[in-house]
Formats: structure tokens, sequence, C-alpha cells
């Protein structure tokens, strides 16, 4: 109904009684996911000084005002900007809350590379504070996000979560699959990246100009934006697992303007139906096996684009695909003759290709523009589908009402 049932909370107030710094700091950087298979919420924050960490709660119910089971992973330096998603599959040995951290030691501090990591989900559903955790770190590839599974369907059995990035140098896409083994983590691996061929594109590395200031807002074009929104469709279906992604580019005219991506992820091995395994034997014996070996998917381009139809700068995007394939796509639009706005977009699949439809304000009366000269804008946008239609979009971002 949009009426406010509780909050503005804390993030650290899920840790209550928890003890350390999860309890004792607030040290930002949120995420909540909704996990559909498993009805639970799941929240997170890092830790910003030593001993570093991630702390993560999971709730015991649907209820997001009940119980949580608390976690606190460590890690050797500081993880900024961590991004978690939920990748469930139908065989449930690749279950994980996987999660990505920019990685930074050193006085001043820099870039130590990004650690890709999967947090055994099964454990942490139950409580268990044996829960593991596996870590892949020092990789260039600033911005990089990990796929999160949308929606009721899991992905094909044996699928191994998945991690992904633009690679701007080549306008081309990088993938990377952590093919986990939760009965002996340490023989977890991490596959060779993957490059995926798209339409050329040239990175946006400008500020992004508002009406009536020359403070500048940060177009945060070295990421792929949060999240990388995955689902899953039958073995029948036009695609086997939909993911859709944007980042900021270049526009036509030198403006910044959101590019979309929609890939197919088929696995290498497709699990046996029910009535191929349930016949394989000629009626005797056992059925055969549902279970596959941990597959690294195979990637494809189905549709992209690159939405900038005019001269105004379109940046900070969100994007998710919903139960029928509809893809929905929020972005804040500002020009130095205009105050920043929410707008929306989207398309259905017999649109024509490569096109999204025209483009929706979602804000009303007048906006303002940030006089801050921090530049930080909306870096936490996301766009949701509804859990119980999986057809409303919900997209999270930020506006002025006034300028300030």
């Amino acid at each position: 109904t949009g009426a406010l049932v509780s909050g503005p909370t804390p993030n650290n107030s899920f840790f209550a009684g928890f003890g350390g710094k999860c309890q004792t700091t607030n040290s930002g950087d949120p995420t909540a996911l909704w996990d559909a298979q498993a009805q639970r919420w799941v929240i997170s924050q890092f830790v910003t000084s030593a001993p570093f960490a991630q702390c993560v709660a999971v709730s015991t119910s649907s209820d997001p005002l009940g119980s949580y089971y608390r976690y606190e992973f460590q890690w050797p330096i500081f993880g900024d900007y961590p991004k978690m998603g939920v990748w469930v599959e139908d065989n449930a040995r690749q279950n994980a809350y996987t999660l990505i951290t920019h990685d930074f030691s050193g006085s001043p501090l820099s870039f130590q590379g990004a650690s890709m990591i999967a947090l055994e989900r099964t454990k942490m559903l139950a409580g268990d504070p044996t829960a593991a955790v596996v870590r892949f770190p020092g990789f260039n590839a600033y911005g990089l996000q990990p796929i999160h599974l949308s929606g009721l369907t899991p992905a094909p059995g044996g699928s191994c979560p998945t991690y992904v990035h633009f690679e701007y140098s080549t306008a081309q896409y990088r993938f990377w699959d952590m093919c986990l083994d939760w009965t002996t983590p340490a023989n977890t691996t991490l596959s060779p990246v993957n490059v995926v061929d798209s339409d050329v594109y040239v990175p946006f590395g400008a500020d992004v100009a508002q009406l009536g200031t020359t403070a500048a807002l940060d177009s945060f074009g070295s990421n792929t934006m949060y999240r990388a929104m995955a689902r899953s469709f039958g073995a029948d279906a036009p695609t086997r697992t939909s993911l859709v992604i944007n980042h900021v580019v270049t526009g036509g005219l030198g403006q910044a303007g959101v590019r979309w991506m929609h890939f197919n992820l088929e696995p290498s091995v497709e699990p046996p139906s029910y009535s191929d395994r349930i016949f394989g034997h000629g009626y005797e014996g056992p059925a055969l096996p549902n279970t596959v070996p941990p597959t690294v998917m195979t990637k494809s381009v189905v549709d992209q684009g690159t939405f900038a139809p005019d001269s105004d700068s379109r940046w900070m995007g969100g994007i998710a695909i919903d139960g029928s394939g509809n893809i929905g796509m929020g972005y804040s639009k500002s020009s130095a003759a205009l105050n920043p706005k929410i707008m929306m977009t989207g398309r259905t699949p017999s649109d024509p290709a490569g096109e999204m439809r025209g483009e929706v304000s979602c804000t009303t009366g007048t906006t303002g523009s940030q006089t801050s000269t921090s530049g930080r804008w909306g870096d936490y946008s996301s766009m949701s589908v509804d859990p119980v239609d999986q057809c409303r979009f919900y997209f999270t971002t930020e506006y002025l009402a006034t300028t300030s």
C-alpha cells in the first residue's frame, strides 16, 4: 500500500545483541535483498575498520520485522562498495549468497582489486554458524556485479553462480563462473574470464551537468550498475535464463546515455526432464538422477541498445525483467537546462529489437539540483520486480525537491 509500517531503521539494529562491530558500528553501504526461493530477507553492510568484515542478517521467516540469523565474515583488508546477490539452482548444490567487494589498503588507501565471494546460503538459512565462505581477490574489475536471480524459478541444475562486468577498452562484456564445492570449499573454482562481444559503445567518464549550478554529478561510468538481474524460465522458453544489466555510456551527442544488455545464459548440460528420468531405464530400476555436475553457462546476447533519445544526460540506471519477459529500466535525467529527475522506460518481448519505449517521469512538480561538490548522486539505485505478481516494477533512486 505504500504505508510506512516501520523505520527508518539503522542497519546495525539488525545486529543488536550479536556483539562486535556489526552491532556497535553503522558504517553504511547497506543492501537489502528478497530471497524469493526461501521467502527470506537478506540484510547486509560493511565494517570499515580492522577487523574488516561484511555483516549479513538473514530473516528467520518472511516477516522483515521478525528475528534474524546474524553472521560476520572477516576480510584481510577493507572491502568497499559491497554488492550482494542470490543464486539458487535446481540441484541446490551451487546455491549461494554472492558478493563482490572493492578492496583497499595502504595509506592513503589504494585499490587492490575486486573480490568475488560466495556465502553458504543453505547453512545461513538454517542459522548454522559454520556457514562457509569462499573468496577470490585481486581482480582488475572495478564496478563488477554478482548476478542476482529473481523470481520463483531456480536456475537449471548445476549452474554455477556468475559475476559480470563490461570491458570498456574493447566494448565487450566479461563473465566469471564460480563453481562451488560446499563439501570441501577449498575445491571451489573460478572459471577463466569468458568474453562476449557486443555492439560498439564508448564509455562515459565525464560528470553530468545540472540546471542552475556549476556543481556536476558523478556519472559512475566505471561501474556496471546494481543489480545485474537474472530470471530463469522453462527449458522451452526463448531464453533459459535471462540476464539484464545496464551502465552509462556516451550518446551520439556526447551526452550520457544508459546502455542496456539482455543476455541468455544456457546450461552446458540441460538436466534430464522428469519423464526422461522415469523412463530412462525402460521402467527398470530407479529413475535416472536429476543432478548434473557444476556447469559453466554459455552466454549470448539476446538484445542490446543505448537509451539516449535527445541531448539530455541519462545515467544511474536500474534494470530488471519480469515474469513475462518484459524489461523495466529506471534512471536519472539531467542537463545544464534541467534539474535531475527520475525517469522510467521499458520494453516487451515483441517490441522492435534494440528499442525502449517512450520514457515517463516519476517525479511530480519541480525538482532541484544538488549544489554539493561531492558529486555523488544515487549510486545505490536499483530496480526490483514485485515478488507476488512478478509484474510490477519498483525503482529506488533519489531526487531533490529543491536546489540545495
